[in-house]
């Protein structure tokens, strides 16, 4: 026997023990699933499970835990290669120490898969601060629907060149999950995986929630295998501005990082220099978008910037059913590409691409029209 699947009815308390009471000396894969219809939502069983399953005697490799709460300081983790653990919630269930403690005891995993998992309830202030390393993770999976904290994730190191696929909220800001790594575990060329992911990334999305309702004050992370990094700011005014001011922080480590796209956000006074800030703090950006971003929201933005010599990489700006009248653009791009009294080092004309701009006149596309190329569209 090599495979055992435990797929449960719907009860509150299922005890299996008899069934792994005894050695499977072959047994390398485990799955215990608590059947929950989608229609019915989610209402965790418990699992009862002896406390040396199969006596101890197993070659277990995968283990996979769904929509069922179990004791997890069962000796069953130690060792694996692949976990996955799904719709369990670790804040009320597993508690993230639990969580640590089972990673510290599979440094050859290979494979962690972690779904619908609620590792911190909303507005919580503890967080840990342990930290594990798995230096054999090649595909690393956080998906959660429901308000998490990212931080854990800060705590989580693998390798850089592992496979990274993470869908989170937070309350909280990016702080932890893009933090500094300790020196030494730089040193074995392991990160945590948000920072893997950005560091990799090539385009950066940042916007408003695409979620409404609950958790709509919340920061949502979105990280994805096609080298995307999406932060989605639920947030306005000075907070918006402290978070825009963390990630910025964290660009320079986005070496491959070419394009970045904004939108539906409102930048003003408050915002629009983190923003800018960070615009000059990607090395090789090529290519900006804003997309319906509130009235102004772009003039704001490209006002801060035309202080300043910025984006002499940048060759391609594009703005969609932009409300802004565009003229500090215009003082943005002749100020990017001031670089020296020699016209012939003056690096080539940006594209400027117009979509559905409304309050933009004729004069400013002119203007534009001096300085890059143009392409409008009504």
């Amino acid at each position: 026997m090599r495979s055992v699947r435990f797929v449960l009815p719907r009860q509150l308390d299922v005890n299996i023990s008899h069934f792994m009471s005894r050695p499977a000396p072959n047994l390398s894969i485990l799955h215990i699933t608590f059947t929950v219809p989608p229609s019915e939502g989610w209402s965790p069983g418990f699992v009862r499970i002896p406390d040396c399953p199969f006596q101890g005697q197993h070659r277990l490799e995968e283990v996979a835990i769904r929509n069922c709460d179990i004791p997890w300081d069962t000796p069953l983790f130690a060792g694996l290669r692949r976990l996955t653990i799904d719709r369990v919630s670790i804040a009320e269930c597993m508690q993230p120490d639990h969580l640590f403690s089972i990673l510290e005891t599979c440094s050859a995993l290979e494979d962690l898969d972690l779904r619908g998992c609620n590792m911190l309830a909303p507005r919580s202030a503890d967080v840990s601060t342990r930290t594990v390393s798995l230096p054999r993770l090649r595909s690393f999976t956080f998906m959660s629907d429901k308000l998490s904290s990212d931080a854990y994730l800060g705590y989580i190191l693998a390798p850089r060149d592992v496979s990274v696929r993470v869908r989170c909220g937070t309350y909280a800001g990016l702080d932890a999950a893009l933090r500094i790594i300790p020196s030494s575990a730089a040193s074995h060329n392991l990160a945590p995986p948000l920072q893997t992911s950005l560091s990799r990334c090539r385009r950066l999305v940042l916007s408003s929630p695409a979620v409404s309702g609950y958790g709509i004050d919340a920061t949502w992370i979105t990280c994805t295998r096609s080298h995307k990094f999406t932060v989605e700011f639920g947030h306005h005014g000075v907070e918006l501005s402290g978070r825009l001011d963390v990630l910025a922080d964290s660009l320079p480590l986005a070496a491959h990082l070419e394009s970045l796209h904004i939108d539906r956000l409102a930048f003003g006074a408050d915002t629009a220099p983190p923003l800018a800030r960070l615009i000059c703090g990607i090395p090789n950006l090529k290519h900006i978008t804003f997309s319906a971003c509130p009235f102004g929201s772009e003039d704001a933005v490209f006002d801060i910037l035309a202080e300043t010599a910025w984006g002499p990489s940048i060759n391609h700006i594009t703005l969609s059913e932009s409300r802004s009248v565009l003229q500090s653009l215009v003082r943005s791009i002749i100020q990017s590409r001031v670089v020296g009294d020699d016209a012939s080092q003056a690096p080539s004309k940006p594209r400027i691409s117009l979509h559905q701009c409304g309050r933009i006149v004729a004069g400013t596309v002119e203007a534009l029209g001096d300085v890059a190329r143009v392409d409008w569209r009504e």
